[in-house]
C-alpha cells in the first residue's frame, strides 16, 4: 500500500457530507480527531487554551476501528474541495497504523496516514495525504 502499514479501516461517506461537516470545523480549529466504531465516523477538535471543543458523529458504512487520529484540518479541506470539484460524490477513507514520527512532541499523539481516494465514472483518481500536527 505505497508504504503505508496495513489499512485498519475502511470508511465509505459522501464527500459532501464528510466537507460540509469539516467546514464546521474550521472557523475555530487547526486540526480534527477521527474515531470509528460500528458504522459510527466520530469528528472532534478542541482548544485547551479556551475550553472549546465540536464533536459530529455520522452514521456512515465502512468495517474496521480506528481510536484517535489526528489530522491538519487545513490539508484534509483543500484535497476534498478538489475532489468535490472533480465530481467525485462518494470517497473512501482508508485508516493505517503508519509512520509515527511526524509530531515532534512525544505528549501529542502523533497523527498517522490518511489515504482519501475518490472515483469518478470509469476513471479512478486516487490522492494520498499524511496530514501533520506542526
Amino acid at each position: 500500500m505505497n508504504g503505508f502499514e496495513p489499512v485498519i479501516a475502511d470508511v465509505r461517506l459522501s464527500t459532501e457530507t464528510l466537507l460540509s461537516t469539516l467546514r464546521m470545523f474550521e472557523r475555530d480549529f487547526d486540526y480534527v480527531m477521527f474515531s470509528f466504531k460500528d458504522g459510527v465516523l466520530s469528528i472532534s477538535s478542541k482548544l485547551e487554551y479556551e475550553e472549546k471543543s465540536l464533536e459530529r458523529s455520522l452514521k456512515v458504512s465502512g468495517r474496521g476501528k480506528v481510536d484517535k487520529q489526528y489530522f491538519g484540518l487545513h490539508y484534509l479541506l483543500k484535497y476534498l474541495k478538489s475532489i468535490d470539484r472533480m465530481g467525485i460524490k462518494g470517497i473512501r477513507l482508508l485508516f493505517s497504523e503508519g509512520p509515527q514520527e511526524f509530531s515532534k512532541d512525544p505528549q501529542k499523539n502523533s497523527p498517522r496516514p490518511i489515504i482519501i481516494e475518490g472515483r469518478i465514472r470509469d476513471m479512478e483518481i486516487t490522492l494520498y495525504q499524511a496530514p501533520r500536527i506542526e
